[in-house]
């Protein structure tokens, strides 16, 4: 992504669950999809107005196989997000829901202005009201 803010969502009974936000240099998409060759269980829509590079997933094969740097760029770039991904995972399962919150204000504070507070709750596992007296019982310390 070279500018905006991108938003990862899944329905799960009508109610969209809000996965991830990509923005600024980070990569966007749903690779496990792409390599099956299947729908994706997650919508990708901008949050704010955007400019990204789009490959297909045939392209980006095709310079793989032509560059073998470029491989070994992909391959360690996608290691390093499941490393990502994997201790934000375990993090989330530890966490209560204002750790979350004072988290994501440390890990990616333009988030909180940048996104809706019906969207970051859904990021945060919780729900409006919640994070609405998270941040109040925050502002008071």
């Amino acid at each position: 992504m070279v500018s905006g803010l991108v938003r990862q969502f899944r329905l799960n009974d009508g109610l969209e669950q809000t996965s991830n936000f990509y923005s600024e240099d980070q990569p966007v998409g749903t690779i496990s999809y792409a390599t099956r060759n299947v729908p994706s269980a997650f919508t990708l829509i901008c949050a704010e107005p955007s400019r990204i590079s789009v490959v297909s997933f045939e392209k980006e094969r095709e310079l793989c196989r032509r560059f073998p740097r470029f491989e070994k760029m992909c391959r360690l770039t996608t290691e390093q997000e499941l490393i990502e991904f994997q201790n934000k995972f375990s993090k989330f399962l530890s966490a209560s829901p204002e750790e979350r919150y004072v988290s994501l204000m440390k890990e990616r504070p333009d988030l909180i202005d940048r996104v809706p507070q019906y969207h970051l709750s859904s990021y945060l596992g919780m729900k409006p009201e919640s994070l609405s007296r998270i941040r109040k019982r925050l502002a008071n310390k």
